[in-house]
């Protein structure tokens, strides 16, 4: 399990190391959007991170509904980094490439006492989404959604 602070770092470092040491070649601009629970921070731009964001805030609609009595609020927004590509969440994430044949997510949630982050890919949806990040406990087949939101925010909210 990466540390959020460890996340942090590795985002930073990755946007360092993407931008290329030619004067020629632009860096690659990162976007930030906030909405009351939630900060998206991408790399696909603001169109994509807006889209993160209203995904998140809608399933986290949909849990507060079910679980009316849970506490959803973790004080601080959760930060999203919304990448556009595998390629970006390999610089996110290096650990799940490291070894031929391991699983690679399209997303992943790590939790700390200060706050909690979310890595995930854009440019995965529908079938591939689900494929990719099985739900402990349920088959892929019985996926509750194409929402990437839906698969990472399930495996974060409390249990009743």
């Amino acid at each position: 399990m990466i540390k959020p602070s460890q996340l942090i770092t590795v985002a930073l470092l990755a946007a360092a190391l993407t931008s290329p040491a030619r004067p020629a070649a632009k860096p690659e601009p990162w976007v930030e959007v906030s909405t009351p629970h939630f900060r998206a921070v991408s790399n696909a731009g603001e169109k994509q991170a807006r889209r993160v964001a209203r995904q998140f805030e809608q399933i986290r609609a949909v849990f507060q509904t079910l679980m009316p009595n849970a506490r959803l609020d973790a004080g601080e927004p959760i930060t999203i980094f919304a990448v556009k590509d595998e390629k970006s969440l390999r610089q996110l994430l290096p650990e799940y490439w490291e070894r031929k044949g391991q699983t690679r997510p399209a997303g992943e949630f790590v939790s700390s006492m200060e706050r909690n982050y979310v890595a995930l890919r854009v440019d995965v949806s529908g079938k591939d989404w689900r494929n990719s990040t099985p739900r402990p406990g349920l088959p892929k087949k019985r996926s509750l959604s194409a929402n990437p939101a839906c698969s990472i925010f399930s495996s974060c909210a409390p249990r009743r």
